[in-house]
């Protein structure tokens, strides 16, 4: 594993074990935490492999992320509080995976980066959970990364189809 890597994944952990106050369980605030520690292979998934895994870690955190824009749109400080929630656990299992695997050539970096803003995000879905007002909502909010272009480039790497700009 390079520093990089270990920083990255130290970082991860760091921001879980932090966040573990959003958690409904013990069990499964530990799930994502175990996955981030332990690498179970020593050689990358091949190219399919890979895309099969990034879509399953990063469906589940796209649909959280969905339904807490919903909130946020909507302004309901009730909603937005459990959807962040939920966005907190679905990203630290997103961050896990990323950190986690070793990925084929030519998508580690992105994997990288991708992890980096899911550890930013991880901050703000937390102080989500807790904000008081819109106002700090809204400087919760400004925080987010744009990782949108990292995402964009792992799934061509992957040799999945770029999702289209909403």
């Amino acid at each position: 594993m390079t520093n990089s890597r270990r920083s990255i994944a130290a970082l991860a952990l760091l921001i879980a074990a932090a966040s573990l106050a959003g958690c409904s369980s013990a069990q499964e605030a530990t799930r994502p935490l175990a996955a981030a520690a332990t690498s179970t292979s020593s050689s990358a998934p091949t190219k399919a492999q890979a895309a099969k895994i990034y879509l399953s870690a990063v469906g589940p955190a796209n649909k959280a992320t969905s339904k807490l824009n919903d909130a946020l749109e909507a302004g309901n400080l009730k909603r937005i509080h459990a959807t962040a929630k939920t966005c907190a656990t679905a990203n630290r299992q997103f961050l896990a995976v990323l950190t986690g695997t070793q990925w084929p050539a030519g998508t580690q970096k992105h994997a990288d980066k991708l992890a980096e803003d899911a550890a930013v995000d991880q901050s703000v879905y937390t102080a989500l959970t807790t904000a008081k007002t819109m106002s700090e909502v809204d400087d919760a909010r400004a925080a987010l990364s744009s990782g949108n272009s990292q995402a964009q480039l792992m799934r061509v790497k992957l040799g999945l189809e770029a999702v289209p700009a909403a």
